[in-house]
C-alpha cells in the first residue's frame, strides 16, 4: 500500500498519532528523569532520540503532499544530523569514559585524587604505561603489511588472475583472524571494561597506544 491510497482524514490521524505520541512519551521522560535526579545527559538523550520520530513523519508528510523539494531536504537534513549527533554522543562518552579511567590512576594526594586538565591528558597519560606497551608497534606493523600486501596483490590481479585469488583468499584470512583476535580479547575483558583494562580501546592505557599514550 502506497502512501498516496491514504484518505487525508487517514493521514492526519495518523500524523497526530505519531507526533503526539513521541512528544508525549519524550515529554513524559523528561519529567521522570527530573524528578528522580537523574544526571542532565539523560535528558539530552531523550530528546536526541525523540527527534528521530519528528523526522520520520516530516520526511513522509513531504512525500505524502508530493513536495519533492522539501522531501529532499528534510531527508538529507535529518541524515545530516543524525550523523553528527550520534559522532558527537559517541566523542562524549569515549572522552567521559577515558577521564573516568585517568582520574582512578591519579596519583592521590592527601586522600583525594586530583584533576586532570584537557591539555594534561593530550599530553601523556596519568597512569603507568602497560609491561606491553612496547610492543605497542606490533599492530601498526602487522597492518601495514596487510595493505602493502593486499595493494601488491590487486597489482598482481591482472597479471595472475588464478593465483591473485588465491593469495586474497589469504589475506582475507589473516584480516578476519586479526579482527576476530581483537573482538575476542575485548570480549574476555567484558567484565572489567567499565573499570578499563590493557585490552579496553576507551582506556587511554592501553597497551597498544604505547609508552606516551597520548591523546593528540
Amino acid at each position: 500500500m502506497e502512501l498516496k491510497e491514504i484518505s487525508l482524514f487517514w493521514w492526519l490521524i495518523i500524523s497526530i498519532g505519531c507526533v503526539g505520541t513521541s512528544t508525549v512519551v519524550a515529554a513524559v521522560l523528561l519529567l521522570w528523569t527530573r524528578n528522580r535526579g537523574w544526571p542532565q545527559w539523560v535528558q539530552w538523550l531523550v530528546l536526541s532520540i525523540g527527534v528521530i520520530p519528528l523526522w520520520t513523519w516530516l520526511v513522509y508528510n513531504a512525500e505524502y503532499f508530493e513536495w519533492v523539494d522539501w522531501h529532499r531536504i528534510f531527508a538529507m537534513a535529518g541524515r545530516a544530523l543524525l550523523f553528527v549527533g550520534g559522532l558527537l554522543w559517541v566523542i562524549w562518552f569515549v572522552e567521559r569514559k577515558s577521564r573516568q579511567f585517568q582520574l582512578l590512576r591519579k596519583t592521590v594526594t592527601g586522600g583525594h585524587l586530583k584533576k586532570i586538565g584537557p591539555l594534561e591528558a593530550m599530553n601523556r597519560s596519568a597512569g603507568e604505561p602497560s609491561e606491553l606497551a612496547r610492543f605497542a608497534w606490533v599492530p601498526v606493523v602487522v597492518v601495514g603489511f596487510l595493505g602493502l600486501l593486499g595493494l601488491l596483490f590487486w597489482l598482481l590481479h591482472g597479471f595472475l588472475p588464478k593465483l591473485s585469488k588465491v593469495y586474497f583468499l589469504i589475506l582475507g584470512v589473516l584480516i578476519g583472524l586479526v579482527m576476530l583476535g581483537y573482538l575476542w580479547a575485548v570480549i574476555l575483558s567484558c567484565a572489567s571494561t567499565c573499570q578499563g583494562g590493557i585490552w579496553n580501546p576507551v582506556d587511554q592505557d592501553a597497551w597498544y597506544y604505547g609508552q606516551r599514550r597520548q591523546k593528540l
